[in-house]
């Protein structure tokens, strides 16, 4: 969804994401480098940052040329660019196509108040973005409305997750009943037996009120039925708990939640009574809501990618450990879509917030043949440098002689000669390391971190 956003809106999103990963603060000809623009152009992005935002950002570039971003955190990421796909032309077109569907080109012209070159171009953008999607953008008679390959069902999904994932915070304006229609789902569709996640609460109410628009606009799910378009939808709805074909493919889930269960237990700090009950449900919802949309459209969770973007750079280590078990047990599931994994991924790190700030702890040996001082400065420089690797522990000690090292104490040596017949990874660093030298180290450092994490699983 993110490929809506005109090039100035992704630019500061990258920004905002940089900044993020480089707690809040970082040199502006770097930043302006990471992010391939000219200086003038990035000085007017922070200036707007903090001239939009100033009530939930402090911006400023200290006499050092730093750039400061503070109350910097993936919530206010989420809000910034929730805020940016709520105003985006394209995106408000795309919603006024679910609403107001068949209508001419003057008319949603004068609903967005945008030109009609403007809007042309969005008609543009969306049709590039439907691209390889089973849905696609119909001008037919001067009208424009958007319909599915595989029929009703899999739209009504698409604009689900869309309302979902991008207009959470906002739900209350798309739907103004939305409290009464999710009391009505709990009473009517959910089983007293069960306990829903929130998240298939929400889902369930969105997908009701999104199913009812559309009948109210005269797009059944089934012309042939005799039914009221309310019954239908309760039985439609319900399949997410009795949608199963026997017993056995219930039991198949159930066995491959209690396998995934003991294994992240075994892996990270979690009881069973913390985890098995948790993962069972989140792998019944997805694999009863495969069944019933078999075509996901994973492209409108770039948040939930944005999320595991920023886990996987904090903590790279534990990502991808997560990521290898999820895979695994998805599969085995036949959920190979990129939304589920991307889901999992981001609801179990929020579920289980420790996995973010786990930390493996690294002892480096730090060479130098300069001096017992050049070493030290060397220690503190590689501390100071790669603070922003919160997963990592060091435990460096610096030396001036090969002598003194024990090497088979340390996980990494780093030092400014090369040393031959060492039984640990070695990493070369200049007199006076520059930042790319640092950038190169970080990136060294999370590798033998993701080596030492899986010798201890396999210990």
């Amino acid at each position: 969804m993110l490929t809506l956003l005109d090039s100035n809106e992704k630019r500061i999103i990258n920004e905002l994401w940089l900044m993020d990963l480089n707690n809040g603060s970082m040199p502006l000809n770097l930043l302006k480098e990471q992010i391939g623009c000219s200086l003038n152009t990035l000085k007017n992005d922070l200036t707007q940052l903090d001239s939009q935002w100033y009530d939930i950002l402090d911006v400023r570039i200290d006499e050092n040329q730093i750039v400061h971003i503070n109350h910097l955190s993936n919530g206010t990421i989420d809000q910034l660019l929730t805020s940016l796909l709520y105003n985006n032309v394209n995106l408000k077109i795309l919603l006024l196509l679910f609403k107001e569907t068949k209508r001419d080109a003057t008319y949603y012209v004068e609903q967005v108040y945008c030109s009609l070159p403007t809007f042309y171009r969005s008609i543009k953008k969306l049709e590039k973005f439907f691209k390889g999607l089973p849905i696609k953008l119909v001008k037919k008679n001067n009208v424009f409305y958007i319909e599915a390959e595989a029929g009703e069902h899999e739209l009504r999904h698409f604009f689900t997750f869309l309302f979902i994932g991008f207009y959470r915070r906002r739900l209350l304006e798309f739907i103004p009943n939305y409290y009464q229609l999710r009391q009505q789902i709990q009473e009517e569709l959910i089983p007293n037996d069960r306990k829903p996640s929130e998240q298939m609460v929400v889902f369930l109410t969105v997908l009701y009120f999104v199913s009812m628009w559309r009948e109210n606009q005269g797009y059944h799910l089934d012309e042939t039925t005799t039914t009221d378009s309310h019954e239908r939808l309760k039985q439609k709805l319900s399949a997410y708990f009795y949608g199963w074909d026997s017993e056995a493919e219930l039991e198949r889930v159930l066995h491959v939640a209690s396998d995934f269960s003991r294994e992240f237990v075994s892996r990270f700090d979690a009881t069973w009574e913390e985890v098995h009950e948790y993962l069972q449900e989140m792998l019944l919802e997805f694999y009863l809501n495969h069944k019933q949309f078999p075509y996901a459209t994973d492209s409108i969770v770039d948040r939930l990618k944005m999320f595991n973007r920023l886990f996987a750079f904090r903590n790279p280590v534990i990502h991808s450990a997560l990521f290898q078990m999820c895979s695994t047990y998805l599969n085995q599931l036949e959920l190979n879509e990129p939304i589920f994994l991307d889901t999992l991924i981001s609801e179990i790190s929020m579920k289980f917030p420790f996995l973010i700030d786990r930390k493996i702890t690294l002892s480096i040996g730090v060479l130098s043949d300069f001096s017992k001082t050049h070493a030290d400065f060397i220690v503190n420089r590689l501390k100071d440098r790669s603070q922003h690797l919160g997963i990592i522990d060091f435990k460096v000690e610096g030396f001036y002689h090969r002598e003194e090292i024990e090497f088979s104490n340390y996980d990494l040596i780093v030092s400014t000669v090369q040393l031959q017949d060492i039984p640990c990874p070695l990493f070369i660093i200049e007199d006076y390391p520059g930042e790319y030298q640092f950038y190169q180290f970080n990136e060294f450092i999370k590798k033998i971190a993701q080596d030492k994490f899986e010798h201890m699983q396999e210990d």
